[in-house]
């Protein structure tokens, strides 16, 4: 599998950073947030997963969506509450 959760992490940590405070700025619609969404279909596309946005602007990857049988849903979110540690938000989406 492409990638490991060291990389991936690496990929995001410069995103939204704010030079002055060191807190995370990835408000909805901003270009940092953005850019979190284009990490996170190519990060899904590098490991063969199917992206959906959904009518509320959420991403879904799905492995394998013609697998027959129940599905198992983890997230998390890329944006960040104002000046967020670099813990807020991507982190679950990495892991």
């Amino acid at each position: 599998m492409p990638g490991s959760f060291d990389g991936l992490w690496q990929d995001l940590l410069d995103v939204g950073r704010d030079g002055t405070s060191g807190g995370y700025h990835r408000y909805t619609g901003t270009a940092a947030e953005l850019t979190c969404r284009e990490w996170f279909a190519a990060a899904g596309a590098d490991r063969g997963l199917v992206l959906e946005t959904d009518r509320n602007a959420n991403l879904w990857a799905w492995h394998r969506p013609d697998a027959p049988g129940a599905s198992i849903v983890t997230g998390s979110h890329l944006d960040s509450v104002p000046d967020g540690g670099a813990y807020d938000g991507p982190l679950g989406v990495v892991f």
